[in-house]
């Protein structure tokens, strides 16, 4: 199965989550009004958070909002939309969207366009990761749940058909217990703080999945081999915002199934087992 598709199955669980919510369409044929905001050459629309409601029956694109004037055009063709905006909060206040794509990758703008999609009563489909800081988080959260809002970031892996067959495989007790689970991210030149950022998010996602939420977290961070600093903190590419380290190691406990719970990030590639660590 294809990202493209995995998302498709997000957004359509984000439609039928946003059922009998605030400014939502109602049952029958009526579909639900869709927006897209996108920022071409500073995030673009993300892993296909723009083209995905083409395939989700029951959403119809109205408008497009990108403050680039090719791009916004290109992405009108694409997906349609009878309406294109230079200005998303313009866009918001005249259509009226009950559900919105924040499909820029680059997650600067993110806290400010769903902010504004919740001030205008929309459920929100967000590009990952989520946002800069835990504060940005907070407000995030707090303006949606104010107004009964919903909130699904594209973590599409977990709607993975394999990966429910998986998890009944383990509720089952066909393959025993859970001792211990391990994500890595691509350890590339983006190793350690923006790996984590960028890609670990997914294999975070996937964790909680089938381990529940953290209790409490052990973490060592280093750059260049030497723990990090206030001076080795620095801007992350693509709007991240504040990051340090090129090599993490963090252990978790979690609440459910499993007894020794790990998620090893090296750098370098060499697990914390052949460490010592």
């Amino acid at each position: 199965m294809k990202r493209r598709e995995f998302i498709s199955g997000a957004a359509a669980g984000l439609a039928a989550l946003a059922a009998g919510r605030p400014g939502v369409a109602p049952a029958g044929n009526t579909k639900y009004k869709v927006a897209v905001i996108g920022r071409t050459g500073r995030g673009n629309y993300g892993h296909g958070l723009d083209v995905v409601w083409n395939d989700v029956e029951q959403a119809q694109v109205v408008a497009v909002a990108d403050e680039d004037a090719q791009g916004r055009a290109a992405a009108a063709k694409r997906l349609k939309a009878p309406a294109a905006y230079a200005d998303y909060r313009r866009m918001l206040e005249k259509e009226r969207p009950q559900i919105v794509s924040v499909a820029p990758r680059w997650l600067d703008c993110h806290r400010d366009m769903v902010l504004a999609c919740a001030e205008h009563g929309c459920h929100v489909f967000l590009e990952k990761p989520m946002c800069q800081t835990l504060e940005q988080a907070d407000e995030m959260i707090a303006a949606l749940e104010t107004r009964n809002l919903k909130l699904a970031i594209a973590h599409q892996t977990r709607y993975s058909p394999t990966l429910q067959h998986v998890r009944k495989l383990i509720a089952d007790g066909r393959l025993g217990d859970m001792l211990e689970l391990r994500g890595r991210g691509k350890e590339d030149s983006r190793g350690g703080g923006e790996d984590l950022m960028v890609l670990g998010t997914h294999i975070m996602d996937l964790m909680r999945l089938f381990a529940g939420d953290p209790q409490w977290c052990f973490a060592r961070v280093s750059d260049g081999g030497k723990p990090v600093t206030k001076n080795e903190v620095r801007d992350g590419a693509e709007g991240i915002g504040p990051l340090a380290g090129d090599e993490i190691h963090a252990m978790y406990r979690v609440s459910r199934a499993v007894s020794r719970p790990s998620w090893p990030r090296c750098a370098d590639g060499v697990p914390p087992s052949d460490r010592g660590l």
